[in-house]
């Protein structure tokens, strides 16, 4: 019982959110490094600091739900067999 629609929007939507995690992981960790090197703190500015972290959380929370959902749809394959 699979709508199509949603099935193809819902894949882009989790590619889309896994590239942005990847790359807010990235700049994350070059953030740490930084600090770890120099001993000092990266300050950004909060009109790009905050919509980042932000972005940052709904990526991971998006990818957590596609997960869930395709260790779900793999268990009714299964089932089925």
């Amino acid at each position: 019982m699979e709508i199509k629609n949603i099935s193809k929007w819902w894949k882009t939507i989790t590619e889309a959110a896994t590239i942005y995690f990847a790359i807010s992981f990235c700049l994350i960790a070059g953030a740490f490094v930084y600090l770890y090197t120099t001993g000092k703190n990266i300050e950004l500015p909060p009109i790009i600091d905050i919509p980042f972290s932000i972005g940052f959380s709904i990526s991971a929370i998006i990818i957590i739900i596609s997960i869930i959902v395709d260790i779900f749809n793999a268990a009714k394959k299964i089932l089925k067999l």
